[in-house]
């Protein structure tokens, strides 16, 4: 069973193009509890294999729910400015999924030199 999970996370690390982001001694411990290993009884080896695998899952994080969560604070910055102006419509923007993950894929594919004016803390 635990080789079964260790193989999922090392695919989805493969998959992900992570798993050469890891040192080799940890890539090594992953291949080698895979290869040898049926049941974890040592607390060290649990211990090192729970921290290899959040770090693996924290490199892999779902470009989905990395894209909402930005999306969500750029359209919060989008909306907060519209009121100022007076357009109280702009609060249907963030009930909009599709704009709140257009913004937030945008502001991840924009290169670094231009996103300060996006996250910027206030615009007044």
């Amino acid at each position: 069973m635990l080789s079964t999970v260790l193989r999922d996370v090392k695919l989805k690390a493969l998959r992900r193009r992570v798993w050469f982001k890891l040192s080799l001694e940890e890539r090594s411990i992953i291949e080698l509890t895979i290869k040898c290993v049926k049941k974890v009884r040592s607390r060290i080896l649990n211990n090192v294999l729970a921290k290899i695998i959040t770090k693996i899952l924290n490199l892999a994080e779902d470009v989905f729910l990395k894209a909402m969560s930005i999306g969500v604070e750029v359209a919060g910055r989008y909306v907060a400015q519209a009121l100022r102006w007076g357009y109280v419509k702009a609060l249907s923007w963030l009930r909009d999924e599709a704009y709140i993950f257009h913004l937030g894929l945008t502001w991840i594919n924009t290169p670094p030199t231009y996103r300060y004016e996006t996250l910027k803390a206030e615009y007044a």
